[in-house]
């Protein structure tokens, strides 16, 4: 995914579709951020999220051979480069997001 290919999908959505909400708001983990699209289609209530995160650039794990010690696992990241993961959920009957394919939505929007 691409942030050309977002636009161009969130473009799409708005031209086809009543949008009910759309926003960005930080991602759980505190890097990058999440932008969202709420909209009413024919399958129902829809939201789409783009993830925008940094690029992991190295991965670390310090450890000890001692038994009973513990390890943990640092990451660095690439501010300058950015990943982007496309994600699609569909509002349940509980009032609960379910995650469904994205592309099956990429596809059929274009």
């Amino acid at each position: 995914m691409t942030y050309e290919r977002w636009q161009d999908i969130r473009e799409s959505v708005k031209s086809k579709f009543k949008v009910s909400s759309e926003g960005q708001e930080p991602s759980e983990d505190g890097h990058g951020h999440v932008e969202f699209l709420e909209f009413t289609g024919p399958l129902g209530e829809i939201r789409l999220e783009l993830a925008v995160r940094p690029r992991v650039k190295d991965v670390k794990t310090i450890y000890s051979k001692r038994m009973g010690s513990q390890s943990t696992v640092q990451y660095e990241y690439d501010e300058s480069v950015h990943t982007f993961t496309l994600h699609a959920f569909r509002r349940s009957v509980g009032s609960d997001w379910e995650e469904v394919s994205a592309a099956s939505f990429a596809g059929g929007l274009t």
